[in-house]
């Protein structure tokens, strides 16, 4: 990682209820900040994801095309 890299951390409300806030920060500071976080990332690793095709669109549009 070249020296003067930086992050780019977002933080941002579930609900986009107000602003998100964007800090840049250094390499040193974003690993605290994952240290921190390690608790919920292990909780939440390994749940699957939640998922949505777009095929019932283009299935539907198929339809009213014929």
């Amino acid at each position: 990682m070249p020296k003067n890299s930086k992050y780019i951390l977002l933080l941002q409300p579930q609900n986009g209820g107000s602003d998100k806030a964007v800090f840049e920060i250094t390499p040193a500071k974003a690993q605290k900040v994952i240290d921190l976080l390690e608790p919920e990332i292990r909780k939440h690793r390994g749940k699957p994801t939640p998922s949505m095709t777009l095929e019932p669109f283009f299935t539907n549009y198929q339809e009213v095309k014929n």
